[in-house]
């Protein structure tokens, strides 16, 4: 994410040595071939093997355009791939999503619901953002009261996790009750927002 430019300066500043751009390059491209078979086992872990992958996409510039940098991953993989296109085109090109075995963790995109016959699960961070957004916008307090409730519920699974594979019945039923009244609340007076 450095431009080459800045990535030779970087080598005077260390060094005292400058590189030129196009080592810098020639360098880059060789060390993408040398990893290459670790990133396809990468891939191939994420797509077959993993139970939970987390996806999402960014925008970058890459010579002047727009281009997107997508990610899936789990606690200890990471796959990164460049693309002109964010959607199902750029899916398909990267080889993760439409043939995964896990679960799919992502933002509420629609190009992500493509694929019907993967689990699905929404990302609790993209929803605290919007939450936050609408709190802020149209001043809702059930935004606040819903973004209150998805960080205690995370925290308590956080507490529990080491021991136990699921929250005690009860406390799930307290969440769920909980869970209910913000939807209730959004129905009273966040609705108006949807007309």
């Amino acid at each position: 994410f450095i431009p080459l430019e800045r990535t030779s300066e970087i080598f005077v500043d260390l060094y005292g040595h400058p590189v030129g751009e196009g080592s810098v390059v020639t360098a880059t491209q060789e060390m993408a071939a040398a990893v290459q078979p670790a990133n396809a086992q990468v891939k191939d872990q994420l797509r077959d093997a993993a139970p939970v992958v987390h996806f999402d996409e960014s925008g970058l510039r890459v010579t002047g355009a727009l281009q997107w940098l997508h990610s899936a991953s789990t606690e200890r993989l990471t796959s990164y791939a460049v693309h002109a296109k964010r959607g199902s085109e750029a899916f398909e090109a990267i080889g993760i999503l439409p043939t995964l075995s896990g679960r799919a963790v992502h933002d509420h995109w629609q190009a992500y619901f493509t694929y019907p016959d993967i689990a699905h699960s929404l990302c609790n961070a993209h929803h605290l953002r919007e939450l936050k957004g609408i709190e802020e916008r149209y001043q809702q307090g059930w935004a606040a009261g819903m973004a209150k409730l998805l960080v205690e519920i995370k925290a308590a699974v956080d507490e529990a996790r080491p021991v136990h594979s699921q929250l005690p019945e009860a406390k799930r039923a307290e969440f769920a009750l909980r869970y209910d009244r913000v939807i209730e609340e959004f129905q009273r007076m966040g609705a108006r927002l949807l007309t």
